[in-house]
């Protein structure tokens, strides 16, 4: 069965048990009303006590959503009972329609509107139950006495003994309704049995045999323990007992009641009722009063049970004192935590029962008697380093809390992290220094090896000219090309030593395809030397944000690559994809390709890819790592992807202008 569907079922079964406990209530309030009107006192217009009225609010306070059917049911019984037991017609009408509108009074005040199921069970609830049974009884009384009157009868006597009579058996019987259950406690066994004896002793003593002494008042005390000690629920019964006893020796002519009423039985009701009423709504409200104090207490007891265990295991410690006077103190409360932290923070002991706390303790702020504010700070005791928190509480701020932590390690931590970063910042310094040292020496190193190197290849240019031998032109032409090796190592060199020192690029807008040609037009020998093939697809629109010398610079290094690891006869390819907000430049050449290995290294200082294939070629092993450090300084990124066997695509990003 799905969840739904059992509680669709579990309602249902609730609202069922429902309906059949109201059906019984009405059932039973029918039986009552006829019960009652049989027992009339001669000559009497209306009954002594009046049950039903109590039932059928029960009734109406457990019912949820059709008060309405449940209160013509009330009035349509209630006249039903009186028609058929002799009363005219048209009285028994007006009684059936004071009793329905007595209920629906009372469920109104009590729930406060329609449709609100809230059952009292504090005091405030309770004094409405009692405010609605009154105003509710006055209404019953008004009604009735009105009927009483019309027939001739006496209207006060009539309306006030109704008005009397349904208030106390809506308080006896509804008050059931009203009252919470678990109000209803049979404990302290020896003790009640005590209380009942004694009850019954007073009652005995004050509507026994032979008692004309106006002493009714006896049974109170016994009925106010039971409201002390036993809770509203048990007070209740005792109550509706007591007035059952008090009635039965009454009618028997027992008690004063009998005698005062000498009688006339419409006074000894009268009597009874107003003794129901006067003994019943204090000692109810007083119940409920007690009921609410001991569940009170019971919170309060649990919280400083929590709280005592809170701060019993709490590693912080805490200390509650009570300022009596400049340098004396009560004790409220401390932990073992703050004996531990705080060892010998208790001074002298005083005559008076106070004591004195230690200095140390004494001169935080906030805890003598001049200061009165909030303070935090640290605090070194018995070799540890504690975090401290004093705050004086309370109207006349004289409880003072306070709260201490120990960040001992803390601050070890703290001052080691301290020594840590300082000795970090003074190695910066001096890498940095080192640094720069080093990047003077490669620069002027770099500038005194350009001009010796820019002589050797002047000078062997013009002897590649003048010398006709072969041997020699061999020879001149090795020494040429060593010095150009040499000269471009030295160019790289300077290059990186001017990006070491944070050199600022000059950003513009660059044509690529105005770099490009410009960059195959330096390289043509070199590509017509190895029989290359190039083609450029690059539109002449294509624009990125760039330093232009070092866009150059990229540009001719990538082709230069390209260039080297290319075979003889093969196709070198250049290619520009213009996206929303970048140029995305491919060199793609038919080379031998990198291994997974190579690709990884590649951008490495130095670092020289060896293929049997290709034999030795020369470099310096720092175009690759140029390229990325311009590309970086530019916003722009390079990858390489290759297969390994079938050439290298290098792919450069760059912002689009």
């Amino acid at each position: 069965m799905r969840r739904d569907s059992l509680t669709t079922l579990l309602r249902d079964a609730e609202r069922g048990v429902r309906t059949s406990w109201i059906a019984v209530l009405l059932g039973l309030m029918f039986g009552l009303s006829l019960l009652m009107v049989y027992l009339r006192f001669p000559g009497a217009s209306t009954a002594p006590w009046w049950p039903a009225v109590g039932v059928a609010t029960l009734a109406a306070l457990s019912t949820r959503r059709r008060l309405d059917v449940v209160l013509l049911l009330v009035g349509l019984l209630t006249a039903i009972a009186n028609n058929v037991t002799g009363t005219a017609w048209w009285i028994a009408v007006i009684y059936g329609i004071a009793n329905a509108g007595e209920v629906w009074i009372i469920t109104r005040i009590v729930r406060g509107k329609p449709g609100k199921v809230a059952l009292p069970f504090r005091a405030i609830d309770l004094l409405r139950f009692v405010i609605a049974i009154v105003a509710g009884g006055i209404f019953a009384g008004i009604l009735a006495g009105l009927a009483v009157g019309l027939h001739g009868g006496d209207y006060w006597v009539v309306g006030s003994s109704v008005a009397a009579s349904h208030a106390s058996a809506t308080l006896l019987i509804a008050g059931f309704g009203v009252i919470p259950l678990d109000s209803i406690r049979f404990h302290r066994p020896i003790e009640f049995i005590g209380q009942v004896v004694l009850l019954l002793a007073t009652i005995y003593a004050a509507f026994g045999p032979g008692q004309a002494i106006p002493v009714s008042f006896l049974p109170f005390p016994a009925l106010a323990w039971a409201a002390f000690r036993f809770g509203a629920g048990l007070a209740l019964i005792e109550i509706a007992a007591t007035s059952t006893l008090v009635v039965v020796l009454g009618v028997n002519g027992f008690g004063p009641f009998a005698i005062a009423s000498a009688g006339e039985t419409m006074m000894f009701s009268w009597l009874n009722q107003i003794f129901t009423l006067s003994i019943g709504i204090p000692l109810l409200l007083l119940a409920v009063l007690q009921d609410q104090r001991t569940a009170l207490l019971k919170r309060l007891q649990l919280r400083q049970a929590l709280l005592h265990k809170s701060l019993a295991s709490s590693t912080s410690g805490f200390i509650v004192l009570e300022r009596e006077s400049p340098g004396h103190y009560s004790l409220i409360e401390a932990n073992p935590a703050a004996t531990q932290l705080m060892p010998g923070w208790r001074g002298k002991k005083h005559a008076d029962g106070t004591f004195s706390v230690a200095d140390a303790l004494e001169a935080l702020p906030g805890v003598d008697m001049s200061s009165c504010e909030r303070w935090h700070g640290t605090r070194s005791w018995g070799g540890r380093e504690l975090d401290i928190r004093v705050a004086p509480v309370g109207s006349d701020r004289s409880t003072v809390l306070i709260q201490a932590s120990d960040i001992t390690l803390e601050e070890e931590k703290r001052r080691a992290l301290n020594s840590a970063l300082e000795q970090e910042r003074e190695l910066n310094i001096e890498m940095r220094a080192l640094s720069e040292q080093k990047d003077d020496f490669v620069s002027s190193v770099s500038h005194e090896l350009r001009t010796p190197v820019t002589s050797i290849l002047s000078y062997s240019e013009e002897l590649e000219e003048i010398i006709e031998d072969d041997e020699e032109r061999e020879i001149v032409e090795v020494i040429s090309r060593n010095a150009k090796r040499l000269a471009d190592l030295v160019d790289d060199i300077l290059t990186l030593s001017r990006m070491s020192v944070n050199a600022d690029p000059c950003v513009g807008k660059c044509s690529v395809s105005d770099i490009v040609r410009d960059a195959h037009r330096d390289l043509e020998p070199h590509l017509r030397a190895k029989e290359l093939t190039f083609t450029a697809e690059v539109p002449d629109d294509t624009v990125v944000i760039a330093d232009e010398l070092w866009l150059q610079r990229i540009i001719n290094n990538l082709l230069t690559n390209a260039i080297k690891f290319s075979t003889k006869g093969a196709r070198i390819d250049i290619t520009a994809s213009v996206l929303p907000s970048s140029v995305v430049l491919r060199v793609i050449d038919q080379g031998p390709g990198l291994s997974e290995r190579d690709l990884e290294r590649v951008f490495e200082k130095f670092y020289r890819v060896h293929r049997a294939e290709l034999g030795h070629v020369p470099g310096t092993g720092l175009g690759l790592p140029i390229v990325r450090d311009l590309l970086t300084r530019l916003g722009g990124t390079i990858t390489l992807e290759s297969d390994g066997v079938s050439g290298t695509t290098a792919v450069v990003t760059l912002p689009r202008a």
